[in-house]
């Protein structure tokens, strides 16, 4: 945690670190991971595109 805090936080933790990006399973309210979404009939965002636009 020590990482996050000295990277500016949890959203540039994200931008930054793929392997911790891979834990993401929602942002903002969207679900990031497409297992869980489909499981539950719901939308799912690709992480990586929402990291792109810097939604």
């Amino acid at each position: 945690m020590l990482k996050t805090g000295k990277t500016g936080g949890i959203e540039e933790m994200i931008f930054q670190n793929k392997a911790f990006m891979k834990g993401v399973y929602s942002y903002k309210g969207t679900i990031t991971n497409a297992f869980i979404a489909k499981k539950f009939g719901m939308v799912y965002k690709d992480l990586s595109l929402l990291v792109a636009a810097r939604f």
